[in-house]
C-alpha cells in the first residue's frame, strides 16, 4: 500500500480517472499520504501569470472521479495534495460562465479532504471570475490545518475592483487564509498580469490585506515575488511584518551581488562605476514589477555598512525602471560623490518622472550629469539642475 505513488502507480490512477469511476486500481488509496497531479515547473502555466490556452491536465469527469473517491473515504490519510494546473484555461476576457464543471469538481474533492496539512493549487488561474474563485474562501475556512499553501500563477491580482482596487472576491479570499492559525508558508508569487490599469491603487489595496497575513500566529514565510509592487506596499510590509517572519521577494542573491559589486566599485580598483548585476539578468523576476523592492533592500543593506563616496558613475542604462523611481531616489544618498547618473535606455516618460523626482529631492543630491536616450531631455537636465 503506498504512501506516495510511483511512476507506473500515477499512470495507473490518470487511467481510471478517465473511466465513470474510481473502482478498479491494483492498489489501495488508503494509505496515501502524498498525491501529486499536475505540471511540470517549466510548463507556462507555473511561469507566466497570463497562462495560455492549453487544457487543463484532468478534464471535469476526472476531476469529479477523484471527488468521489475522496467523497468515499478512500483518501483518509492522504494529507499533501498537490494539483498544479489541472484546471482547463478559459480565454482572460470571456464573460463570466454559467458552470464550470472542473472547478466545481475541484470544490468537492478540497471538501472531502479537511484532513490536508499541504495544498498546491498553483497554476489554475482560479482568479479568473469564471472559476470557482467566489467560493474559495468557505473552503479554506475548512482546511485548518494547513501549514503549506501555494497559491501561485492564479492571477488573483489582475482584476479590477471597477477603479483599480483590489477585486472583491480576492479580498474575501485574503481574508479567509487569516483563519489558517497552522500556516507556516504562503505562496501567493506571480499573481499578477499586464493589463493591471492603475497599479499603484491596487498594490495600495492589496498592501493591508498582505500585510495582515504576516501576523499569522506560526507563519514563516510569505513568497511574493514577480508580483507588482511599489515602493510604499514594501514599507508597510516591512514595517508590519513580525520578526520571524520572512517575506520572500525572490531578491536575495541579487541584493547580496548588488551590495558586493557596490563596495567594490567604491574601492581604489573599482574604477567608481556602479551597476547592478541585476540589470543585466534577461528578464530577471520581471525586473520593473520588483525593482522598488530591489531598491529597498539594497538600501537597507547599504545602510548597514554607510555610504560609498568611492562610487562617482551610476550605471542604470536600460534599467527599465517605470514606477520604481521613488526607491531609486532612497538609494542615492549612499553614494554622495556621484557625478553621473546614466539612464539611457529609458523611456522618455520615465526619464521625466525621474527628472521631476530629483528636482523634489535637492537636498539628499546633487548629480550634474543625467544621460539619457533621449537628447532633448539631456539637454535640459544640466540647466535643470542649476535652476534648483
Amino acid at each position: 500500500m503506498p504512501s506516495v505513488l510511483d511512476d507506473e502507480q500515477f499512470q495507473i490512477l490518470l487511467d481510471q480517472l478517465k473511466l465513470p469511476e474510481l473502482t478498479s486500481l491494483p492498489f489501495s488509496l488508503g494509505r496515501l499520504q502524498q498525491l501529486t497531479l499536475g505540471c511540470s515547473d517549466q510548463a507556462p502555466r507555473l511561469t507566466d501569470a497570463r497562462g495560455n490556452d492549453s487544457d487543463g491536465l484532468l478534464s471535469a469527469n476526472e476531476l469529479e472521479a477523484l471527488a468521489e473517491a475522496a467523497a468515499d473515504r478512500r483518501l483518509p490519510n492522504c494529507r499533501s495534495l498537490v494539483l498544479r494546473g489541472v484546471l482547463a484555461a478559459r480565454p482572460t476576457m470571456s464573460p463570466r460562465e454559467p458552470s464550470r464543471g472542473d472547478s466545481d469538481a475541484l470544490l468537492r474533492l478540497l471538501r472531502a479532504m479537511p484532513q490536508l496539512v499541504e495544498l498546491d493549487l498553483s497554476g489554475n488561474l482560479l482568479g479568473y471570475a469564471h472559476s470557482c474563485v467566489d467560493a474559495l474562501p468557505d473552503i479554506f475556512l475548512q482546511l485548518e490545518h494547513l501549514t503549506m499553501l501555494n497559491l501561485s500563477a492564479n492571477g488573483f491580482f489582475s482584476f479590477k475592483g471597477g477603479d483599480g482596487a483590489v477585486a472583491p472576491h480576492v479580498r474575501l479570499l485574503l481574508r479567509a487564509l487569516r483563519h489558517l492559525s497552522k500556516l507556516e508558508v504562503l505562496d501567493l508569487h506571480l499573481n499578477d498580469k499586464a493589463f493591471i490599469r492603475d497599479m499603484s491603487k491596487m498594490a495600495q489595496g492589496l498592501a493591508s490585506d498582505v500585510a495582515a497575513l504576516t501576523t499569522l500566529p506560526c507563519l514563516k514565510r510569505l513568497i511574493f515575488f514577480e508580483n507588482y509592487v511599489n515602493l510604499d506596499f514594501v514599507r508597510r510590509m516591512e514595517a508590519e511584518r513580525p520578526e520571524g517572519v520572512e517575506v520572500d521577494y525572490g531578491l536575495k542573491s541579487f541584493v547580496a551581488e548588488a551590495f558586493e559589486a557596490a563596495h567594490c566599485a567604491s574601492t581604489p580598483t573599482g574604477g567608481g562605476i556602479f551597476r547592478p548585476p541585476l540589470f543585466d539578468v534577461r528578464d530577471a523576476l520581471r525586473a520593473p514589477v520588483v525593482l522598488p523592492a530591489f531598491f529597498y533592500k539594497l538600501a537597507a543593506e547599504l545602510r548597514s555598512s554607510g555610504p560609498l563616496p568611492g562610487v562617482t558613475r551610476l550605471n542604470f542604462r536600460s534599467a527599465n525602471c517605470r514606477t520604481a523611481w521613488p526607491g531609486l531616489i532612497e538609494l542615492l544618498p549612499f553614494f554622495p560623490n556621484a557625478t553621473e547618473l546614466n539612464l539611457s535606455g529609458a523611456e522618455r516618460g520615465e526619464a521625466l518622472k525621474m527628472l521631476k523626482a530629483l528636482s523634489e529631492n535637492k537636498e539628499k543630491l546633487g548629480l550634474p550629469v543625467i544621460r539619457t536616450s533621449a537628447p532633448e531631455i539631456t539637454e535640459v537636465v544640466p540647466r535643470a539642475f542649476d535652476d534648483l
